[in-house]
């Protein structure tokens, strides 16, 4: 193949890669590492896979050109190395999309390297013989084509047609395989993106402008070939498999081979179709009409069975040729749903011929026994393709007798009217589904020959109780993908589209199988048909009263076969019982199975459909289903679990509906956890404080509270403490009879619900759950450690298979071979998989099921190591609940303890796959067990090893942040002092990335996709003000994660300089005024960096950027209050790094070829030094007064208040130090006495607002959370409470008078500036030693001079707008000024 020697010219790294691993420097070497990488030595395999790991991501020159020529020595080279080879090429190419144009890896791979590998790979794929070699060759050809086609590789596709070619001289197998690559290639190639690289410029060559004329013209180019190609395949296509397929159905000689040819064939054409649906608009590419002809015959012909010249079907050329029919017909059932996706109105003529083929020849026509006896894929198409019929939008009659559009050319009318006609008999044929006979026959047909359970399930419910109880899990996912679930979904369909009618005709069905004598087909039948109900109760709701249904039939069925209770007072979980106390029949007969299938669906109906029941009737419901939890029959005591979710599940809707309520009721009268002053919940307060400003009426709410109320309390009372006892006892009851781990995580998710929808009514029970966690965590322990030992045992070539499994689980990446998302519920399922509306019914109570799913398939954990995972997550649920609802009480168990504390360290280790899932959920954890404790225990302190390793990971600091606060508030500041360096780099690492977010949000040019924009701090590389104009353009919005981590970061420096406040050196050094300041310093000069930044603007922010820099500010405010002298250190070099910020993009936009810009601001930036931007800012954002606050939204107008206040002092503390020679810019001076004015009428509410926070009550408001109630203890100390502001004004006055040459003088400039006469007024007051009260009234006057709502604007003082930053208010999407 001529692919280079070993150790060539073309090994060697090129001059702009960075490997993280020694290159390779020849073939020898690479195959070694491939064989070290398949030993059975860990060590050995794991250096192996690390050195190609780092060669697949780099792919250094000669290294895929090395591994191809490994591939091609069949004689020589062992099968497994040379697959590996392939596979690891296969990853080197890379196909992912998501990477920049610079790190995507075949585009460092020089050109003519390219073209070896791209010839070889298809050379290598036909002669190759090993299939699973082959296999990889074609996945690396497709992620090739995904680069390369058309533009470098023009003709790949017609060099596969040719190969697969009826004339092509090649065996039939190498032709199938070349057939089969080229569907994984028009596969792949619906990820294609076209991206035109700019041309690189020689080094030293003046910067210029790429001619973007001619890059749109060469894409354009591209996208036409694309096209061009794609349609020249349709021809041989078609001729390939209209003659593979008449082969196949006369049995003509070689039918054997004809047979898969036709079914790659049709997958090739259905991976076209959605990449171009015709070659022409609105018309079928030429020659389909004869594959739609084939289609249909073959399809008829495989449901009549073989032809006659094989002999019988049971023979054994029968039996080849029925199951190679079967997978031809599923192939071109596909291509038949893929061709009314994508041409809906040509193919609109075909439709009724399809529906006859699949509903009455097929569905209807065939007895339940041969339906059931097809492969389950075929199936599935069978039904999807009439959902799909029915869901489509142009064969609705809405469509077809829509008004014409005004004004269209004759051609257009004549080519409308004709679609229009087609559409019309299609939907004549949908609706002839929907009525009469058919609808009957159709109903009947899902129910039998889809929904009910087959005799191989009734087996598997008898062998394997667990893995049925599973399967039907899965089935009633969003996700399902099996025959029972979609035929559902089509019946989902029809009551949604066909109205009463079918809703008659499934209720009709049900009251006759009632009727009808018991056996066990028609007990089946009414098992299925009940499920049916259940799934579409929305539908058929107005035609059924449930609660009559269940007094009626239901709970007289379950009542009759419930095992007993256990006894008052019992401890121990009661023995599992056979239904009806073993007199329906001998344990394992026909009679038991069947009422236990009937029984389950009983419950599972419960489960749906209780939130029709009446409160009085939920008590002997609920009795019931914690009876049947006991029932010797695995799968209906798990149907019971299911049933007690759903009916939880009302109860848990319910209360977050109050609580959300209460919530706002509380912002609104200024209490409870949003007012305490802390940081850490100001994003949350401010959410509350919108949403109780935008209830208004708060008696309108007091009543909404007192409904829920009343809901919650009467769904609870039916919860007796009997029933709850025995829930709990046969809870671990069943626990310890199951096996398998997902089904332990169902009965703990119930666990879970019932201690969070019973709170503090569960602790007389909390014994019987202490007794029962330690036997779970035992279990879980040596699960995991199973899995542990099976994970150590796998391998690269092992894990690439699993990858590629859960790859191929997930679905094909042809749009709609899998079912197209289809907007709604019923539409949802009817598309194929059952969407919100039918899960919901399906699986009621489902919580977080597919928690650590993704696990199963990457990170290195196996399915076993998945499922480990999910029960740790449920026994963290449970822990979480029971912790944050009993607090202390629940810690004070020592069973309980012995697993929360082991559970935390196992859950945070850093660098285990377990660890990587289970730690946002630890976290959770963490902080309600130390914030139920009055102190930090050596437990808690044990954490701090994995604690300083996920600071060093960098990826929590929003969930981590905030234990560490607590555990200095808990006055365990010792145990941190190791993590000191860690904790400073985390917290400049947090206020550096929020800095990246905001600066993105706001568009700052450099911030954008593979921009380098940092905070601003020295040392950083923030956005510069300019740049080129596309970099400028783009904004990324704020994600919520990002303020939760910068207020975590602030609130941490707050309670560290609370704690340990600076001692107030006259040293300009921070490193002088403590070891605290000295820590956080690099995060405050990063929060300094981002208040100054000229690229972000004065108004129009978001909400949520206008919270973050409240926070930094508060923070800076507070350091500067205490120690003003640090204030020209945090903020020296500012324009220095912003300037050379600007530099930093230019000049990356220059290496990248991108368009120069002139430097200059942002819309909307304010001009200026940086310590001017800063004061500007904060001063606008001190002096705001939020709607909020304006509509009397007490939590706002307490924030407020305090943020008027800590900006008033801290401003004086500098301003009397000297050290802001800005602050005495005339118009600053103006606004600072505004502001502190507004500080000065705000103290008499303000000290109402301490009041009112030292008399929060430490159940009813703070939850008895003793981290907060530590955090608000130490705001009695602050000195922002303590000191009298007035007294602080004044000596700010008195500083600014001895500037100005006395008071008089003082007050003349004031007014030479623009200041009102009232503020003028309030000012001489405070000099001459006057106070001011509410209102800024000044003593002596009466209230009404100034209660005049509209002389806010001078009772404030505010500037006008042309003034200064300061009188542009901020405009925010959430929360506006006033």
């Amino acid at each position: 193949m001529g692919l280079g020697a070993p150790g060539g010219p073309m090994m060697g790294p090129p001059p702009h890669a960075h490997p993280t691993v020694p290159e390779p420097t020849s073939v020898e070497q690479i195959l070694a590492t491939i064989q070290g990488a398949l030993s059975v030595d860990k060590a050995t395999r794991s250096a192996a896979e690390g050195l190609l790991h780092g060669w697949e991501a780099d792919a250094a020159p000669g290294f895929l050109s090395g591994l191809m020529r490994i591939v091609e020595q069949r004689d020589s080279v062992p099968e497994p190395i040379r697959l590996l080879a392939v596979v690891v090429a296969k990853n080197a190419v890379g196909s992912s999309w998501r990477k920049t144009l610079g790190t995507r890896e075949w585009s460092r791979v020089p050109d003519e390297e390219k073209a070896v590998v791209r010839e070889g790979a298809v050379q290598l794929l036909l002669a190759d013989p090993s299939e699973r070699v082959a296999l990889q060759l074609s996945l690396l050809i497709t992620n090739i084509a995904r680069f390369d086609f058309p533009g470098r590789s023009e003709n790949l596709l017609q060099l596969l047609l040719s190969a697969a070619g009826y004339d092509a001289q090649l065996a039939p197998a190498v032709k199938l395989r070349a057939l089969k690559a080229l569907k994984r290639v028009l596969q792949g190639l619906g990820s294609k993106r076209f991206v035109i690289e700019a041309p690189q410029q020689a080094a030293g060559a003046p910067l210029a402008l790429p001619d973007l004329s001619s890059l749109s013209q060469r894409i354009t180019a591209e996208r036409e070939l694309f096209k061009t190609r794609l349609s020249d395949c349709f021809a041989p296509l078609h001729g390939l498999l209209t003659q593979h397929a008449a082969a196949f159905i006369a049995a003509a000689p070689g039918w054997e081979v004809s047979g898969p040819f036709a079914a790659a064939a049709a997958a090739c054409l259905q991976a076209l179709l959605y990449l171009i649906p015709s070659p022409t608009p609105d018309e079928l590419a030429p020659g389909t009409q004869g594959v739609l002809e084939a289609i249909h015959t073959v399809c008829t012909t495989v449901q009549r069975g073989p032809p006659a010249s094989l002999g019988a079907a049971s023979s054994a050329a029968g039996e080849q040729w029925t199951d190679t029919g079967g997978k031809l017909y599923e192939r071109l059932a596909a291509l038949a749903i893929a061709y009314l996706d994508t041409n809906p109105l040509p193919f609109a003529e075909f439709v009724p011929f399809f529906l006859e083929l699949f509903v009455q020849s097929a569905l209807i026509g065939l007895d339940a026994a041969t339906v059931r006896a097809m492969r389950p894929k075929r199936r599935v198409l069978l039904v999807r393709f009439i959902s799909k019929a029915l869901l489509n939008p142009f064969y609705r009659q809405e469509w077809v007798e829509s008004p014409l559009p005004p004004h269209l050319p004759p051609q257009r009318l004549q080519h409308l009217m004709e679609a229009r006609a087609r559409a019309a008999r299609a939907h004549a044929a949908l609706s002839g589904l929907l009525t009469g006979a058919t609808c009957a026959q159709l109903v009947e047909a899902l129910v039998a020959k889809y929904v009910a359970l087959s005799g191989e399930e009734l087996e598997e419910w008898r062998d394997d109780p667990e893995s049925y109880a599973r399967t039907m899990e899965v089935e009633s996912g969003p996700d399902a993908d099996t025959p029972r679930p979609i035929g559902v979904g089509l019946l989902l369909c029809m009551l949604e589209h066909g109205g009463e009618a079918v809703a008659v005709v499934l209720l009709g069905l049900a009251s006759a199988l009632q009727q009808r004598q018991t056996t066990p087909d028609a007990l089946l039948m009414r098992e299925a048909c009940y499920r049916c109900i259940g799934e579409g109760f929305n539908h058929v709701s107005s035609h059924i009263n449930f609660e009559a249904w269940y007094n009626a039939e239901l709970a007289p069925l379950l009542t009759s076969n419930a095992p007993l209770p256990p006894p008052p007072g019992a401890s121990a979980p009661p023995p599992p019982s056979p239904l009806g106390g073993g007199k329906i029949g001998p344990p394992g007969s026909e009679q038991v199975l069947l009422a236990s299938v009937l029984a389950a669906r009983a419950l599972w109906l419960l489960g749906v459909c209780g939130g029709e029941l009446p409160a009085a009737a939920l008590g002997g419901a609920y009795q019931l289903c914690v009876c049947y939890l006991a029932a010797e029959d695995v799968v209906v005591a798990l149907s019971s679990v299911t049933s007690l979710l759903g009916l939880l599940s009302l109860v848990l809707d319910d209360q977050a509906a109050l609580e959300q309520l209460r919530a706002q009721q509380r912002a609104a009268q200024g209490r409870g956890a949003g007012a305490a002053g802390g940081l850490a919940g100001r994003v949350d307060a401010m959410q509350l404080a919108e949403g109780a400003a935008a209830a208004g009426d708060q008696q309108e709410n007091a009543g909404a509270i007192a409904e829920a109320n009343a809901r919650v309390e009467s769904r609870l009372a039916a919860l007796s403490n009997e029933v709850t006892a025995a829930a709990l006892l046969n809870c671990f009851g069943l626990l310890s009879r199951l096996r398998e781990v997902e089904s332990m995580v169902r009965v703990l998710q119930l666990v879970s619900v019932l201690v969070e929808a019973l709170g503090e009514r569960i602790r007389p029970h909390l014994g019987i759950i202490a007794a029962g966690l330690p036997q779970v965590w035992s279990r879980a322990e040596m699960l995991s450690a199973a899995a542990a030992s099976a994970a150590e045992a796998t391998s690269l070539l092992d894990r690439d298979a699993a990858r590629r499994r859960a790859s191929d689980a997930a679905g094909p990446s042809t749009p709609g071979a899998g079912g197209a998302a289809t907007p709604g519920g019923a539409a949802g399922a009817a598309a194929g998989t059952p969407g919100s509306a039918a899960a919901g019914r399906g699986r009621p109570g489902a919580l977080a099921a597919a928690r650590g799913a993704a696990a199963d398939s990457g990170g290195g954990m196996g399915h076993e190591a998945g499922a480990v995972v999910r029960l740790h997550s449920a026994l963290i649920a449970v822990l979480t609940h029971l912790v944050g609802k009993l607090r202390a009480v629940a810690l004070e168990d020592p069973n309980i303890c012995g697993v929360v504390f082991p559970l935390l360290k196992y859950s945070t280790r850093v660098g285990t796959p377990e660890g990587e899932v289970l730690v946002d959920e630890a976290f959770r954890l963490w902080s309600v067990t130390i914030a139920s404790l009055p102190s930090v225990p050596p437990q808690l302190r044990e954490l701090l090893p994995n604690a300083a390793a996920l600071l060093r990971r960098g990826r929590d600091h929003a969930a981590l942040l905030p234990l560490l606060e607590a555990y200095l508030l808990l006055d365990a500041a010792d145990s941190l002092q190791p993590l000191a360096a860690d904790m400073g780099r985390a917290l400049e690492a947090s206020i550096s990335n929020t800095a990246t977010a905001v600066l993105a949000a706001v568009g700052a040019p450099g911030t954008g996709p593979g921009g380098a924009a940092g905070g601003g701090a020295p040392g950083s590389t923030p956005a510069a003000p300019g740049g080129a104009g596309g970099a400028a353009a783009v904004q990324i919005p704020l994600s919520a994660e990002t303020p939760a981590e910068a207020m975590s970061a602030a609130a941490l420096i707050d309670v560290l300089l609370q704690l340990f406040p600076p001692g107030g050196s006259a040293a300009a050094s921070p490193a002088q005024h403590g070891p605290v300041v000295q820590l956080v310093a690099p995060a405050l000069r990063s929060m300094a960096a981002l208040l100054a930044h000229p690229a972000v603007p004065s108004a129009g922010l978001n909400v949520k950027i206008i919270n973050i820099f409240e926070g930094f500010l508060e923070v800076l405010g507070r350091l500067w209050l205490l120690s003003p002298m640090t204030f020209p250190e945090l903020v020296a070099g500012l324009d220095a790094a912003q300037a050379a910020a600007a530099a930093a993009v230019a000049a990356q936009q220059a290496a990248n070829g991108g368009a120069g810009g002139g430097a200059g601001t942002g819309a909307g930036a304010v001009e200026g030094g940086a310590v001017e931007r800063l004061l500007d800012r904060w001063l606008t954002i001190a002096a705001a007064r939020f709607l909020e606050e304006v509509v009397g939204v007490k939590t706002m107008s307490m924030l407020g208040r305090f943020r008027r206040r800590m900006a008033t002092m801290s401003l004086a503390s500098l301003l009397r130090a000297g050290v802001c020679e800005q602050l005495f810019e005339p118009r600053k001076v103006l606004r600072v006495c505004s502001l502190a004015v507004q500080a000065l009428a705000d103290d008499s509410e303000f000290a109402a607002d301490q009041s009112e926070l030292d008399s929060l009550d430490f159940a009813a408001d703070l939850a008895q959370d003793t981290v907060l109630a530590r955090r608000l203890a130490i705001t009695r100390a602050d000195p922002v409470r303590k000191v009298d502001v007035h007294e602080c004004v004044r000596g700010l006055l008195a500083k600014l008078s001895e500037r100005a040459g006395g008071p008089d003088a003082f007050l003349a400039a004031l007014a030479a500036h623009g200041a009102p006469e009232r503020l003028r007024l309030q000012l001489a007051a405070v000099i001459t030693g006057q106070r001011l009260g509410a209102g800024g009234i000044i003593d002596g006057e009466e209230p009404e001079d100034s209660a005049d709502p509209a002389d806010d604007d001078e009772l404030y003082g505010l500037a006008p707008p042309g003034l200064s930053e300061g009188g542009v208010g901020f405009v925010s999407s959430g929360s506006t000024p006033e």
